[in-house]
């Protein structure tokens, strides 16, 4: 699953050298995972969720939205949890 899940996100984000994919989940352990399985695979990510100070979680996504370098953002729904 994850072999596949990687290719369509390449195929994303080579539309455009500032393409930037956001991630759903509403399981940790799968953002836990997503993450991990992206970093070793050389992608830049950051991760969010509702276990997070608020304070940290702004700073993720501004670093999200103003880095050019992290090309994803994977995310819980963080209101709900």
């Amino acid at each position: 699953k994850f072999e596949l899940f990687k290719q369509t996100l390449d195929r994303a984000l080579a539309e455009s050298s500032d393409s930037k994919a956001l991630i759903f989940s509403f399981f940790r352990r799968t953002l836990t995972y997503l993450y991990r399985q992206l970093c070793d695979a050389g992608y830049s990510v950051k991760m969010i969720h509702g276990g997070l100070p608020m304070s940290d979680r702004q700073e993720i996504i501004e670093d999200f939205r103003t880095d050019p370098k992290i090309r994803g953002l994977l995310s819980s729904e963080v209101r709900a949890e």
